[in-house]
């Protein structure tokens, strides 16, 4: 169906049933908006002599396409005989008879039944007008964003460096630790490991061959299987790093689990230049602006809020 779904939509629109459901739409319009019809000017429009017919084109004049007399009504509104006219002045394909004029004027009302409907379709479909409701708004409030925040931030070089400027430390790399590490349950399980790494006392991290042997020494004195992880951490993804100072090693409980850590280096953390967090900084800066925004509007607009009707909506709500 996927592969063939575009072909069938134009098969069915090519059929003559797609036609039959179309007039029938336009037949319940017709009753349901009091389509009124006004023969005699729909007689001059038809009557409309074939001089007018020059260059394979109907050439209407201002007169004639300022013609003001009804041609037909939908419920109050009018359509006159020179919007018809302008209407048949802008078909690139025309010809000098009748036929044509008749065939237009049924395009005209029709294409003008069907705009009123869609034009009035919030009023006889509340959960349409809804939705139409939700996008203008958001609509609205995305345009309105584009030019109180996220434009401002992205021209304003000045702003924006003052922002950084004046939080720096928001920007400032988190400390790095290069260091071994070895988790278990319990502090027991881990004291073959720190008397291993007394004896070896390293001062860089480990290659394979030493690895392999600590962690062997490791594994033969103890009942539980542990792991050795070494690398370069931040105290913020490692957070149980975060106590040390100074380079050591030492058993610690964190978080409810054990740790045996070996502190080789220590990286002082540094602010980052702007320019390496650029996008870091807008996004905050964005949110500044908009913060600073709402701060205002709202003491422009005072918002009340009815707590018994809110608290009633939160109830209904959680019962759902």
């Amino acid at each position: 169906f996927n592969e063939m779904e575009e072909e069938l939509t134009r098969q069915v629109r090519r059929d003559a049933r797609y036609e039959v459901n179309k007039l029938v739409l336009l037949e319940t319009l017709k009753k349901e908006h009091q389509l009124v019809e006004y023969p005699d000017a729909l007689a001059k429009v038809l009557n409309m002599p074939k001089s007018l017919f020059k260059k394979a084109r109907w050439r209407f004049d201002s007169v004639r396409q300022n013609d003001s007399e009804v041609l037909f009504q939908i419920e109050d509104q009018t359509y006159s005989i020179g919007a018809l006219l302008k209407h048949i002045n802008g078909i690139e394909a025309q010809d000098s008879t009748t036929a044509f004029l008749y065939k237009q004027y049924r395009s005209y009302r029709d294409a003008s039944l069907i705009a009123y409907e869609t034009a009035h379709l919030s009023e006889k479909h509340p959960e349409f007008r809804f939705l139409v409701k939700e996008y203008y708004d958001g609509i609205l409030l995305f345009s309105i964003m584009e030019d109180e925040v996220w434009n401002k931030a992205a021209s304003d070089t000045v702003g924006l460096k003052k922002y950084y400027e004046a939080h720096l430390e928001d920007y400032r790399q988190a400390t790095e630790v290069q260091a071994i590490m070895i988790k278990a349950d319990t502090e027991e399980a881990l004291k073959p490991a720190k008397a291993a790494f007394d004896e070896l006392n390293p001062q860089e991290l480990l290659n394979n061959d030493e690895k392999q042997i600590i962690e062997s020494k490791i594994n033969a004195s103890s009942t539980v299987s542990l792991q050795i992880i070494q690398g370069t951490f931040t105290n913020t993804e490692q957070p149980v790093f975060q106590s040390f100072q100074h380079p050591g090693d030492t058993l610690m409980e964190f978080e409810e689990a054990w740790y045996y850590l070996n502190v080789l280096k220590i990286m002082e953390s540094e602010v980052q230049p702007l320019d390496e967090v650029r996008g870091r900084v807008m996004a905050d800066y964005q949110n500044y602006l908009e913060n600073r925004w709402v701060e205002q509007l709202r003491g422009e607009y005072p918002v009340n809020i009815n707590k018994r009707t809110l608290s009633y909506v939160y109830k209904r709500a959680r019962k759902k």
